[in-house]
């Protein structure tokens, strides 16, 4: 791994664990318990409070905390995500940011597949879940307890809706679903230009899941 000058490692409470061909760059805080993993990349300024793991051929910037970030996903930028779990191949856009408590102090509820409902968690702080290859524009806005699904495109200057249904593409002016064979090329074509691996079986998968959630996009 590269670890530049004046980075800050914390480990008084649990280890900082980073990976093969990880690049850490000045001025970073990273406290324990982390693990920052293999081909990652954590740019100048990021802070990085405990419990926060990022996947391989992910970059991160801005605040985390109690944060999975799975591979090859990116936050490239500043803004805060916390008490939040990230799917692979996710982007999410410069200055977005995510709620994880409530302003009256309520368990947090999520939407739940299973009844097709909202659930209580039972928790005071719950940030967002979003699922693989979905991507948030530029300032984005989470707010708690947020579920996004698979496949979702979101460009909204208010805040995103606590539930998004998979393969959605959301916008101020229109609600509607993500043709599959539009999101698929898309697909295609990011892995190409980042030397990703794509799969017939990756695609298989997709595809279930599209149909699996058809019931439940309502455009």
């Amino acid at each position: 791994a590269i670890i530049a000058n004046k980075v800050h490692l914390n480990t008084s409470k649990g280890s900082v664990i980073i990976l093969d061909n990880a690049v850490i760059e000045s001025d970073c805080v990273i406290h324990g318990p982390a693990v920052i993993g293999e081909n990652s990349r954590v740019k100048s300024g990021t802070v990085i409070y405990p419990n926060v793991t990022i996947g391989p051929n992910s970059t991160i910037c801005g605040e985390l905390n109690n944060t999975v970030i799975w591979g090859n996903s990116a936050k490239g930028h500043y803004g805060y995500l916390g008490c939040a779990v990230i799917g692979e191949g996710c982007n999410l856009g410069a200055g977005t940011s995510n709620s994880n408590l409530k302003n009256d102090w309520s368990e947090v509820k999520v939407y739940d597949y299973a009844t097709r409902n909202f659930r209580n968690t039972g928790l005071l702080k719950c940030g967002v879940f979003m699922g693989d290859h979905s991507m948030l524009a530029i300032s984005s806005k989470i707010n708690t307890g947020t579920v996004i699904g698979v496949g979702v495109q979101i460009a909204m200057s208010n805040f995103i809706p606590k539930f998004v249904c998979d393969f959605s593409w959301l916008t101020d002016t229109k609600s509607e679903s993500y043709v599959f064979t539009k999101f698929i090329e898309m697909l295609t074509r990011k892995a190409h230009i980042k030397e990703e691996n794509l799969t017939e079986v990756d695609k298989e998968i997709l595809e279930h899941i599209y149909e699996q959630t058809m019931s439940l996009r309502n455009y």
